[in-house]
């Protein structure tokens, strides 16, 4: 991994049974996509509610497919590879935690620039 300079974190998930929600209920109206606008590969975990969405990785330049708005985002490595494993570790529950060095919530109807997560 590079070296960002930005110390890592670690998230816990837990797999547990998801939570039951209506199915007209969003979490949050709108879409959003994500862009990668620093010149380093980047992967990328979403989730919704503490339920694991996705994981991808986003070259530079590239955009996401467009989600339905409302996902936390964790920014997992960024690297000028693209070929870094992702630090999952999975627990004996069926959880798993990950590292990560930048996090935050996406903003709607927008396409979100990975530099504005912290």
């Amino acid at each position: 991994m590079t070296d960002t300079g930005m110390g890592a974190k670690r998230k816990i998930v837990s797999l547990s049974a998801p939570i039951e929600q209506p199915p007209a209920q969003k979490s949050s109206p709108g879409w959003y996509k994500l862009y990668n606008d620093t010149d380093m590969y980047v992967s990328v975990y979403r989730q919704e509610r503490d339920q694991p969405k996705s994981l991808f990785i986003l070259a530079p330049g590239q955009t996401s497919s467009e989600y339905e708005a409302g996902h936390e985002i964790y920014i997992l490595w960024i690297t000028d590879v693209g070929t870094e494993s992702t630090p999952i570790t999975w627990d004996g529950s069926g959880g798993f935690s990950c590292e990560y060095v930048l996090s935050g919530y996406t903003q709607a109807n927008q396409v979100n620039n990975v530099s504005s997560f912290q």
